[in-house]
C-alpha cells in the first residue's frame, strides 16, 4: 500500500525535469508566437515604406510637373515683356506703370499691359491651361514710409493691382468672360515684401533701393488636384 502510496505521489507530483521541459516548450512557443508577430510587423512595416517610398517619388512627380508647366505658363505671358522672377513671376516695376502715390496707369505702360494681357488671355483660351490654372493673381508691392496710415500701403497696392487687371480686361474683352475672369485675382502686400530680402522691411532709401519695393507680381497658381489624386490612390493601396 505504501508502495502504491508513493507510486500515486510520484504520478501526481512532476518531476523537476519534467517541469522545466513544460516551462522550456511553453518559451518556446512564446518565443515563437513573438517571432511570427514580428515577421508580421516588419512585413508590414515594409509595405508601409514601400507606400511612403512611392507616394514621396509621386509627389516629387507632381511638384517637378507644377513647376515645369508653371513656368511655361509665366514665360508664355511674360517673357520679351517683363522680368521673370526667381520664383516663377512676371515682374513689372510700378515706377514705370504708375505715378508716384497713385493707382492711374501711366501712357507709356500701356503697350506692355496691353501685350501681357493678350498673352493671359491666349493662355486661359487654352484647354489645357485653363483647366491647369487655379488663379492668376497680380499682387500689389508699395513702398510707403511705417508712419503712414496702417490701411494706406495696403489700399494703394489693391487699388493698383486691380486697376491692372481692369486694363487687361479692357484691352482683352476675352477675359471678361466668366470662364476667365475667374481665373484672376488682386492682392496687395503693402511694403511687406520687399524685391530684395536684404532691404529692411519699410526701411528703404532712395529711388533704387525703394524701386525694389515698388511693383507688380503676376503670380500663376496651378491647382493642387493632382497632388490630391496621388495622396488618395496611396491611401487606397495601403488598405
Amino acid at each position: 500500500m505504501r508502495w502504491k502510496s508513493r507510486q500515486s505521489d510520484a504520478g501526481y507530483w512532476p518531476s523537476f525535469v519534467d517541469a522545466m521541459s513544460a516551462v522550456a516548450v511553453v518559451m518556446l512557443f512564446i518565443n515563437m508566437m513573438a517571432m511570427l508577430n514580428n515577421t508580421a510587423a516588419r512585413v508590414q512595416i515594409k509595405e508601409h515604406e514601400e507606400t511612403i517610398t512611392t507616394l514621396k517619388s509621386s509627389v516629387e512627380d507632381v511638384f517637378a510637373d507644377s513647376a515645369r508647366t508653371t513656368a511655361e505658363i509665366v514665360h508664355a505671358i511674360g517673357e520679351g515683356l517683363a522680368t521673370i522672377g526667381e520664383n516663377a513671376t512676371i515682374e513689372l516695376n510700378s515706377d514705370v506703370l504708375f505715378a508716384y502715390d497713385s493707382d492711374q496707369l501711366n501712357e507709356g505702360a500701356k503697350p506692355v499691359l496691353k501685350g501681357i494681357g493678350e498673352r493671359l488671355a491666349s493662355v486661359l483660351q487654352d484647354p489645357q491651361f485653363n483647366e491647369a490654372i487655379e488663379t492668376v493673381v497680380v499682387e500689389g508691392h508699395t513702398a510707403g514710409p511705417p508712419e503712414d496710415p496702417f490701411f494706406y500701403q495696403w489700399n494703394l497696392g489693391a487699388r493698383r493691382a486691380a486697376r491692372v487687371i481692369a486694363y487687361f480686361q479692357e484691352t482683352s474683352p476675352a477675359l471678361r468672360d466668366p470662364a476667365l475672369a475667374t481665373k484672376l485675382g488682386a492682392s496687395s502686400y503693402s511694403y511687406y515684401r520687399p524685391g530684395d530680402q536684404k532691404v529692411e522691411i519699410g526701411r528703404c532709401r532712395g529711388d533704387d533701393e525703394c524701386s525694389r519695393y515698388r511693383r507688380i507680381e503676376i503670380r500663376v497658381i496651378l491647382k493642387g488636384s493632382r497632388l490630391k489624386e496621388e495622396i488618395k490612390k496611396a491611401i487606397e493601396r495601403n488598405r
